[in-house]
């Protein structure tokens, strides 16, 4: 096993993309007194974690590899799969929560 992280960049990319609109929505939800957007925040920073250990591939580098998910994937399926699924849940439970009952 290879203590190198490959595809450092793309990693970090996708761990960005999901933390900075997480603790945007965080602190907006805070000062808004908005328990919903609070939620949908900490739903995107679980699934900025997911992807960062998953990365998925910009361009032609994903299509040219077999399977490329289960050779780069950084942990176990498991804890993968339950930040997916945890993010998930916070971002669809903060989207009801903020629309459908504007809390």
């Amino acid at each position: 096993m290879s203590t190198k992280i490959s595809h450092l960049g793309t990693r970090l990319l996708w761990l960005a993309l999901g933390v900075g609109p997480g603790i945007y929505h965080i602190v907006a939800g805070i000062l808004s007194h908005s328990l919903g957007r609070s939620l949908e925040g900490v739903g995107m920073i679980f699934m900025g974690a997911a992807c960062f250990l998953q990365a998925g591939f910009i361009g032609s580098q994903g299509r040219s590899l077999k399977d490329p998910t289960q050779d780069r994937a950084i942990g176990s399926p498991g804890m993968r799969n339950l930040l997916t699924l945890l993010g998930g849940a916070f971002i669809l439970t903060g989207l009801l929560l903020g629309f459908v009952f504007n809390l």
